[in-house]
């Protein structure tokens, strides 16, 4: 090859590579985002940190970095959108941060305690984060005094006063977090923080889809290119729904009446327990959380089944061998199991309106619906209320933390 050709050649090669370095280098800032930061205590098998988009129904893996043998990271690439993300170390280890084109993030992460990061370079996950230290706080207080109402006996008339006195510090911690929560979704600047506020924490049950339908309307309005704004008020619109299905389940209702086969195929009515409290308990040997809840109801059948309490547990099996099965191996001792085997077209899903399992509700010996939905500590404390001779409880609001196996949805048409 002649030596002005080569020489061409070179000349063109070293342009374009000289163009590609300008266009890299010249890159508006806001083109891209920057997460870099650093991990301490990280164990030596822990290779990569995962930037993942967080939707109401879906996580996404979008970017990923290697860790340094200094546990540094730094992670550079581009958004679709202003996003809830979350770094992830491990399927329980991660953080959530805010982020958009154009921020330059750092993290400081100590693999030990993980949630005690530190953020800068984003206003809006530095928000984020001082508002789960203030939730982290009355959760804590919240559980000192689950756990004292639940040692407290109420036997007497003193017990009964230090029973009352510890649920009047409830209500007001309670007070003071749905206030906090009120306040932070009020006066956020950034709608995912709003968005994050509403899904994850408690609000006053008694005006909880009010609240929901207000926020969730201006962030579909004012959000439209938001996914996460219009999915969550998608979620919102549907369980405004459900919940106006069926106005008969409320406390003070008379509880629909349900008979169905037992395990000798005889029809067991709800209405032939009258005259005991009882736990309507709908689950299925193929519903995870309903089994993982089965342990809770046990121990509640345990501990009250000699004060005039029951369970009546309806199951969504299809095959008589697995409800049999599950019975036994979750140890459900109580007589009263019913199943027609219909799935989700079991009568009682649409006298109960209830679209997700494991689902309960609790009667009194008249009848009458005292709460529902009541799962862990709150199925106890409610029994425990109702038996004990204290206050009725309410029903709590859908804890969306806690997972549930939903009725599949009907297909468009």
């Amino acid at each position: 090859m002649p030596v002005k050709i080569r020489l061409s050649y070179l000349i063109i090669s070293i342009s374009a590579l000289l163009l590609t370095l300008c266009f890299v280098a010249c890159r508006p800032k806001n083109d891209h985002y920057v997460i870099k930061g650093v991990i301490h205590n990280l164990p030596p098998d822990i290779k990569k940190i995962y930037l993942e988009q967080v939707l109401v129904n879906t996580t996404t893996v979008i970017d990923t970095a290697t860790i340094q043998k200094d546990g540094s990271f730094e992670m550079n690439g581009f958004l679709n959108e202003l996003s809830l993300c979350r770094l992830r170390l491990t399927q329980s280890g991660y953080i959530y941060i805010i982020a958009k084109n154009g921020d330059d993030i750092s993290v400081d992460m100590n693999f030990n305690a993980i949630q005690s990061y530190t953020v800068s370079g984003s206003a809006a996950s530095s928000s984020l984060k001082t508002y789960q230290d203030s939730m982290v706080y009355y959760r804590l207080k919240n559980t000192q005094l689950t756990n004292l109402l639940k040692a407290t006996t109420t036997d007497d008339s003193i017990g009964k006063a230090e029973f009352k006195n510890i649920e009047e510090q409830v209500k007001i911690l309670n007070t003071h977090s749905y206030a906090y929560t009120m306040h932070y979704v009020d006066t956020a600047k950034n709608p995912i923080n709003t968005i994050f506020a509403l899904d994850v924490n408690p609000l006053p049950k008694e005006n909880y889809y009010y609240f929901l339908k207000k926020y969730s309307d201006n962030l579909s309005k004012n959000y439209a290119y938001l996914s996460l704004a219009l999915q969550f008020s998608d979620r919102v619109k549907e369980e405004l729904i459900i919940t106006t299905l069926n106005p008969l389940v409320k406390p003070g209702a008379t509880a629909p009446e349900i008979s169905l086969p037992d395990r000798d195929g005889n029809t067991l009515a709800l209405s032939s327990l009258r005259g005991k409290y009882v736990l309507i308990d709908f689950w299925a040997s193929w519903c995870r959380p309903c089994r993982a809840e089965n342990p809770n109801v046990v121990k509640a059948y345990n501990k009250f089944k000699d004060k005039n309490f029951t369970i009546y547990s309806v199951s969504l099996d299809t095959r008589k061998v697995d409800w049999l099965s599950a019975i036994q191996a979750d140890s459900l001792a109580w007589p009263n199991h019913v199943c027609d085997f219909k799935d989700w077209k079991t009568p009682p899903q649409d006298a109960y309106g209830f679209s997700s399992i494991p689902y309960n509700v609790l009667i009194d010996p008249d009848g009458k619906i005292i709460g529902s939905n009541l799962q862990g500590d709150d199925l106890e404390l409610a029994l425990k209320k109702a038996l004990e001779g204290t206050a009725s409880p309410s029903s709590p609001k859908k804890a969306h933390t806690k997972p549930a196996h939903h009725k599949p949805a009907k297909a468009l048409s």
